[in-house]
């Protein structure tokens, strides 16, 4: 098959969730198909991975993001809104991806076309009207639910109201576009179940997030006592808010019980918010780091004290597959098919969330326990190697009707 396929920021490295999961399953395609990667960038300088990405098979096109002025944007914007398309869509329109878009569909013949994200449907317009494929939107969250659980979190007023501005914005119209679609892929049965009762006539398959379980090794105890880890995207407005109502309410609990306990914070793209944050005794902060490993292997527990967000945490697959105990809240480990107290613990109140930190660090065999459950079950359920298989076979079905 010849498969084109439409991301927003280069693929390549796979350093945030989305990335991550467009990255794994491209390559998994890859293997048996030709691909195409159409790549809006979020930075100019992304370009530079693209000889990388082909190393995996799989040929890139990075489009940079516009350059303009404000005159240009607003008549960008009217433009936009003339045609119809959802507002909620306008920051992610690219007139030279679209261009890109219509010229590969138009020369060259595409078995599937998928689109990755709900706010890059509008490219689906560029298709000619002699296009014979199937196409495919990859929702990796439900941008109506995700925004409105950042506007009930206690943020700024403006930030609240721009998210509740986007939840508004975009309420009812992804089920409606996604029925321009010969199929929708979700993260979760949680989140096809909402599409399918939002509009019936869907045609819904899930391909869960995955983790890499063949290059991620399964690591010893750590004996660094009373060591927790978070790892996040850290200018995501979520993990912030996490980060500040753990610091604030959870470790305090904590550091009562074990005066020691530390906490290590790993991410990208940091903000005034975490650094602030990192200045708390006992916590440090690592920004941009290169790889993971190490600090997975000093950690003891990994917290994951999300309560806002959308799709499931790609982090919480990657902290089973390192072996280590995970405390998160329900919202955290929403859509992941996981049992309290065997895979995972789960908690949703500071004095909760603190005692099963403190249950894990003051007991090492329930670690372990937990840890190999965890493997376990990521090794079974949430390789890449097996999501791919399940995305293909998907490819299969649509190309026999």
């Amino acid at each position: 098959m010849n498969v084109l396929c439409i991301t927003y920021g280069l693929p390549y490295p796979p350093h945030s969730g989305a990335r991550a999961r467009d990255f794994f399953l491209l390559r998994e395609i890859a293997k048996q198909h030709r691909v195409t990667c159409a790549c809006l960038l979020e930075q100019p300088d992304e370009a530079r991975w693209i000889a990388a990405l082909e190393t995996f098979g799989i040929r890139a096109i990075g489009i940079p993001p516009a350059d303009t002025t404000i005159f240009q944007k607003a008549r960008a914007f009217a433009q936009h809104r003339a045609v119809r398309r959802p507002l909620a869509t306008f920051d992610f329109w690219n007139t030279r991806l679209y261009e890109c878009f219509r010229e590969l569909t138009t020369g060259e013949s595409y078995d599937i076309v998928q689109i990755e994200h709900s706010f890059l449907v509008p490219y689906l317009d560029a298709l000619p009207k002699s296009f014979r494929g199937k196409t495919i939107l990859d929702l990796h969250n439900i941008g109506a639910r995700q925004y409105a659980r950042l506007a009930a979190l206690p943020l700024s007023l403006s930030a609240r109201a721009q998210f509740w501005l986007k939840a508004r914005l975009m309420q009812n119209w992804e089920a409606q576009h996604a029925a321009r679609f010969d199929r929708v892929l979700t993260v979760s049965e949680k989140e096809a179940a909402w599409l399918r009762a939002e509009n019936p006539a869907l045609r819904v398959s899930v391909v869960e997030n995955g983790v890499d379980t063949r290059a991620i090794p399964f690591l010893a105890q750590s004996e660094n006592r009373a060591k927790l880890l978070f790892v996040g995207t850290l200018g995501y407005a979520p993990n912030a808010d996490g980060l500040q109502w753990f610091g604030a309410e959870i470790l305090p609990q904590i550091q009562r019980t074990i005066p020691e306990v530390s906490l290590q914070i790993v991410g990208r793209a940091t903000n005034a918010r975490v650094r602030a944050f990192s200045d708390l005794p006992n916590v440090s902060l690592a920004a941009n780091v290169s790889g993971l490993e190490s600090f997975y292997r000093d950690a003891e527990v990994v917290v994951v004290p999300l309560r806002a967000g959308g799709g499931t945490r790609l982090k919480i697959l990657e902290a089973m597959a390192y072996g280590r105990a995970i405390v998160s809240t329900h919202l955290g480990a929403e859509g992941l098919d996981v049992r309290d107290g065997e895979d995972l613990l789960l908690a949703d109140t500071p004095r909760a969330f603190a005692a099963r930190v403190i249950e894990l660090l003051q007991n090492r065999a329930e670690r372990e326990r937990i840890a190999y459950n965890a493997r376990q079950l990521a090794e079974t359920r949430w390789a890449w190697s097996h999501l791919g298989t399940k995305l293909l076979s998907i490819y299969d079905e649509l190309a026999a009707v």
